[in-house]
């Protein structure tokens, strides 16, 4: 399944962070597959874990402020996924998730939508800011 009209952005975005190297910290136990990556981003939002969602972006982004608007917005609400969509955009190493998170708060039925993009560097998967929101 592919999204229409955020291509481009997200190619960009992508290629940047390729041309970049992925140089950055030693390789995380659990960024081997799209999947691990998207339930520790919960796990950490949930936790209000800034820093483990930072240690989840891409090596070299500029992403000062996406671990923290997250986790203002998202934060502590005991997530659960609902549905996880991945999307391929057309490019190896590229991957769009839109996820439907459910609170396990008592009285909360709110559904709280978020969007991820994840680019494969040096074989391992990290969230690029900026290409989808």
């Amino acid at each position: 399944m592919t999204t229409r009209g955020r291509g481009p952005l997200v190619t960009l975005a992508a290629a940047a962070l390729l041309a970049a190297g992925g140089c950055g910290g030693g390789p995380r136990p659990d960024d081997n597959d799209p999947w691990d990556v998207v339930t520790s981003y919960i796990d950490a939002v949930n936790a209000r874990d800034v820093d483990a969602i930072d240690d989840m972006v891409a090596p070299d982004a500029d992403a000062p402020t996406l671990a923290a608007d997250r986790v203002e917005r998202l934060g502590g609400r005991s997530l659960s996924y609902e549905s996880l969509q991945f999307h391929s955009v057309g490019v190896a190493g590229l991957t769009t998730v839109d996820l439907d998170l459910r609170s396990g708060d008592a009285g909360d039925t709110t559904v709280y939508k978020d969007s991820l993009s994840l680019a494969r560097l040096d074989g391992h998967w990290y969230i690029v800011p900026g290409a989808k929101s």
